[in-house]
């Protein structure tokens, strides 16, 4: 068994945006295309034998599955691109941990992408570890898009 670990791509943003416009309608359909994206994935591993599902909530998630599967995923991920508008970015493994280390390796590069884990990766992880972002640029990215960038000017000034 291999591990594939999962993460909407932006999905979270569209969600962090419509909390900070208090806009319920607007975090209502996001949510709701954040469940049907889980559930894409949740069906694939449920018709697996053997598969096994770590966790799925959020926009993200993580199972294991048999190797041979792994040519399926470019068609899981367009499902879920057709399902939420959104890309997503997968890590494989052996573990969990390696496919999160690939995950992130994915994400660094560029989001919606599959990266299968390598031991020369390590190397990129601590460089991560060790230039992490700022509290303010990880909300900036979190919860506002390239054209929102003005509100944390705004919310800034007295």
């Amino acid at each position: 068994m291999v591990w594939v670990s999962y993460d909407g791509d932006n999905i979270g943003r569209l969600a962090g945006s419509a909390r900070l416009s208090n806009d319920i309608v607007q975090l209502r359909k996001v949510n709701d295309l954040i469940n049907a994206g889980n559930r894409v994935f949740q069906s694939f591993v449920d018709s697996i034998l053997g598969a096994e599902v770590g966790e799925i909530g959020g926009d993200e998630g993580c199972f294991s599955i048999p190797p041979d599967r792994l040519v399926e995923l470019p068609i899981i991920a367009e499902k879920y691109y057709k399902i939420t508008g959104c890309t997503v970015t997968i890590g494989v493994g052996l573990d969990i941990s390696q496919s999160s280390k690939a995950l992130l390796i994915g994400k660094v590069n560029g989001k919606a992408n599959l990266t299968i884990w390598q031991p020369e990766m390590e190397d990129k992880i601590r460089e991560i570890a060790e230039h992490p972002i700022s509290e303010i640029q990880k909300q900036n990215e979190q919860y506002l898009g390239a054209d929102d960038t003005d509100y944390l000017h705004k919310a800034a000034d007295p």
